[in-house]
């Protein structure tokens, strides 16, 4: 798991640009590492006061899903 270092207070895009920025170098690596893996995607979380969360990212900073052919999954906690 890799964990990225911005706060909480960072968007979902900036830690998705983060993300990229950090592993975009060794794309082959990853991409290799990634079709033989059984299963693999980016996890995104969040905490939220409503019931009804609104998920929503801009496409640009999904571009590591594009590159290395990756899934998302969302998991929000409600407080």
């Amino acid at each position: 798991m890799l964990r990225s270092p911005l706060d909480d207070g960072a968007s979902l895009e900036e830690h998705l640009v983060w993300l990229w920025n950090a592993v975009s170098a060794h794309k082959t690596y990853f991409s290799q590492l990634i079709a033989s893996a059984a299963w693999a995607d980016i996890s995104l979380g969040c905490l939220s006061e409503s019931i009804y969360p609104v998920f929503s990212i801009d496409a640009k900073s999904m571009t590591i899903t594009r590159e290395l052919n990756l899934g998302v999954s969302f998991n929000f906690t409600c407080t």
